[in-house]
């Protein structure tokens, strides 16, 4: 197992000490200053749905030959599907009741009241079925139901796969937290809430590869501060790139209900630039080998890109875990998920050198290295 070596930091005047955070202006934070990831939990579903079967769902015959090229097997939906017609059997309130619980277990497992959390971040671009008015309902909605402080601040962000890491960006570098104080970040992914044939038969090609390629997940992190041996942020970067936005949403004509549209080509020449620049960023910041990195959490826009981003990295293959080939692409959940899942399997363990990565929507890309 490897420790991340200390990266330098910018100086900064008493004054400017006092109103904002105690991080260079590389990505960095002073000793004792440190946020850490201390607990994690996910949901994930249990219904499941091959290529054969998406494919049909969808209305798409080209499916299974598509899917197979990505490397995914098959993805998972909270919502129950009519295969038949092709349609969802959505629950109302579903996504936000399992963002509270996600969200409620990450605490609970750090050994946190909600009293002790000071913001919430949500990242979600599915939230809420039907409900999806303006004014981050969501947030507002979590916010009440786990009971936090009055003074607890919400962050809504309508984000897709590259929203968790930029959120924990914003955490680690404009947050200033005190010992015991927590920031709970919770991404989420519901598509399934959206499927129906009869839309997607009308919205072209990109929408219906959409419809293939995404899945549903829950993944919550509650972030700290003070004494923590574990799950320290070393370093994060997170970068914007309006010219490249990858994916589109709408409506189609005679449906309420928003529809996606994928740029695979561009998600596909855009992903492995995008990852390594900003892996390239945190190690400038916080050095460190790459060959060296125990493990290694990219997005999984598909079961292919993570280990192309890992070959060009010069990191082993058998280091970078794959979600996407039984989930599918679950947006900004996808990472938050899988650190649960190593922890909860005990494959994630204290001493190792984890590096993040992630290309989303925006196009937003970002990238962690954390000692956990």
């Amino acid at each position: 197992m490897n420790t991340l070596s200390k990266g330098s930091l910018a100086a900064f005047t008493p004054t400017e000490l006092q109103s904002r955070p105690i991080v260079g202006l590389d990505g960095t934070r002073e000793n004792g200053s440190e946020i850490a990831i201390a607990s994690l939990a996910a949901r994930v579903p249990t219904r499941f749905y091959d290529n054969k079967q998406i494919s049909a769902i969808i209305g798409y015959p080209g499916g299974e030959a598509v899917l197979r090229r990505l490397k995914i097997k098959s993805r998972g939906f909270f919502c129950e599907i009519d295969e038949k017609n092709g349609l969802s059997i959505p629950e109302e309130n579903l996504e936000v009741t399992l963002a509270e619980q996600a969200g409620r277990e990450a605490l609970e497992r750090g050994g946190f009241s909600p009293k002790q959390v000071i913001a919430i971040v949500f990242i979600s671009c599915t939230a809420q079925y039907r409900k999806r008015a303006h004014f981050s309902r969501t947030v507002f909605e979590l916010h009440g139901r786990l009971e936090l402080p009055e003074t607890a601040f919400p962050i809504e962000l309508d984000a897709g796969c590259g929203g968790f890491l930029h959120a924990l960006h914003l955490v680690n570098n404009r947050f200033r937290l005190n010992p015991g104080e927590v920031v709970l970040i919770i991404a989420s992914s519901m598509p399934s809430h959206y499927i129906n044939r009869k839309m997607y038969a009308n919205a072209g090609r990109r929408a219906i590869f959409s419809g293939l390629v995404f899945g549903d997940a829950v993944g919550a992190v509650a972030c700290t501060t003070g004494d923590t041996r574990q799950g320290v942020i070393r370093a994060t970067w997170s970068g914007t790139d309006s010219t490249m936005p990858l994916v589109e949403t709408g409506t189609v004509d005679g449906y309420v209900d928003p529809i996606y549209a994928v740029d695979y080509g561009a998600v596909g020449n855009s992903y492995v630039p995008s990852v390594e620049k900003a892996v390239r960023e945190v190690v400038n910041a916080y050095p460190q080998d790459l060959s060296l990195i125990d493990r290694a959490y990219f997005h999984q826009a598909n079961a292919d890109l993570p280990h192309k981003v890992a070959d060009q990295l010069g990191i082993p293959r058998n280091r970078v875990p794959l979600h996407a080939d039984k989930y599918a692409n679950t947006a900004a959940a996808c990472i938050p998920v899988m650190l649960a899942q190593d922890v909860e399997q005990k494959i994630l363990k204290p001493g190792m050198c984890i590096l993040l990565g992630a290309v989303g929507a925006g196009a937003s890309y970002g990238g962690a290295l954390i000692d956990w």
